[in-house]
């Protein structure tokens, strides 16, 4: 191999390398919409109860449910929570396209996407007497056709 095509092999190795961690940083997930899932792992003290209750030890597991609103590029906003309460909750997508961080009223979230339509949540509060840390998986619910 001569020098000149390997200075040629070298630039276009870099431009190529170049051109991949580009469209990685640039990928993020398509958020808006409706995700439901259950807390099925993790474990609870109450204010009325403290004693740990652990999440896949009730019945019913307690249902999530996530409407993303707005995406702008990374960041996002919706409303989420259960049957008992709703809360206004903004977000961003990390670098690498699959670690979301949140915040709303009461803590904070965090989620891994999985696949295009399941990520897993995971919530912590830590308020006194009351302390949550628990995990489940959300499913993209299917947009409803008019």
């Amino acid at each position: 191999m001569t020098l000149r095509s390997s200075v040629v092999f070298i630039a276009a190795a870099l431009v190529l390398t170049g051109a991949m961690a580009t469209a990685s940083a640039q990928y993020r997930p398509e958020l808006v919409g409706v995700w439901k899932g259950t807390l099925s792992n993790g474990a609870r003290v109450l204010p009325d109860d403290p004693t740990p209750t652990y999440y896949n030890a009730l019945d019913p597991q307690l249902e999530i449910t996530m409407t993303i609103i707005g995406q702008d590029d990374r960041s996002f906003h919706g409303v989420m929570g259960n049957h008992e309460e709703r809360e206004y909750v903004v977000g961003v997508v990390r670098e690498d396209g699959k670690t979301l961080l949140m915040a709303d009223d009461d803590g904070y979230k965090s989620a891994t996407i999985l696949t295009p339509s399941t990520m897993e949540y995971c919530v912590q509060v830590a308020s006194g007497d009351h302390m949550v840390a628990a995990c489940g998986v959300l499913e993209k619910q299917a947009e409803e056709k008019n």
